[in-house]
């Protein structure tokens, strides 16, 4: 089980030759929101196209880079059809509000897990959880705690609210069944959730790449030295 934000800004490897292609700027989900599709490596600038790698091109998520099978892996968004579907959503998961079915709020989707195999989505990491000084507490849920997906908001179960309420209590992070490098230990620490924008991804011709998992109040792992999420070390960013 990988964790997002964790792979974003490890450098893309081509296994084929050796070459390396960037880094990962963003995770690219398909439109129902089950699954991970793709990997943005390049934004694509002022006049070209974002870049992305589909995920059954991933040979592996190691701990200092990801490893694709070749070069030509790597293609124009608009050329790959479930990532196009998806840029046209023109959506973000980070920073999504999170209500339970009973109509409560219970903070903001903070990350995603998923399968470094299939892309499936596996969970969620929830933070702003609990008051005052507990409000940064993070809890994770499983896939089968969320209702849906929606354009304004995250919808989970009602059996779920025990969870969050947990973290919140603790002032602390729930425990996942692994952590984001297939440890088995606790989710990473708390998120810092700092008000630092990430740059705009309106920078070509084409629909901002998401449905994506960064969210504008967020910053990225690998772009300027502001507030991040924690990561892996040795991440070379914006390489």
């Amino acid at each position: 089980m990988i964790k997002g934000k964790n792979i974003i800004g490890k450098p893309v490897l081509s296994r084929a030759d050796g070459e390396k292609l960037d880094s990962v700027k963003d995770i690219i989900i398909g439109k129902d929101h089950s699954r991970v599709i793709a990997l943005l490596i390049s934004e694509g600038g002022l006049f070209g196209k974002p870049t992305v790698v589909p995920i059954e091109s991933v040979v592996s998520f190691g701990k200092d880079a990801v490893v694709i099978t070749e070069s030509q892996a790597a293609q124009r968004a608009d050329q790959v059809p479930a990532v196009a579907q998806a840029l046209a959503m023109d959506e973000k998961l980070g920073g999504k509000q999170v209500f339970s079915e009973t109509g409560d709020a219970h903070g903001k989707l903070a990350d995603i897990y998923f399968d470094e195999k299939t892309g499936d989505v596996l969970g969620v990491d929830v933070t702003g959880l609990g008051d005052g000084a507990s409000s940064k507490s993070t809890a994770f849920l499983d896939i089968a705690d969320i209702i849906s997906f929606g354009a304004d908001a995250v919808v989970i179960s009602a059996a779920a609210i025990s969870k969050l309420g947990s973290a919140a209590g603790a002032g602390d992070v729930e425990k996942v069944p692994g952590d984001a490098e297939g440890l088995g230990g606790p989710s990473p620490g708390r998120v810092d959730t700092a008000d630092t924008p990430l740059p705009s991804a309106a920078t070509t011709d084409a629909p901002s790449a998401v449905a994506r998992l960064q969210d504008e109040g967020m910053a990225p792992m690998g772009g300027a030295p502001t507030a991040k999420v924690d990561g892996p070390a040795g991440t070379e960013p914006g390489t």
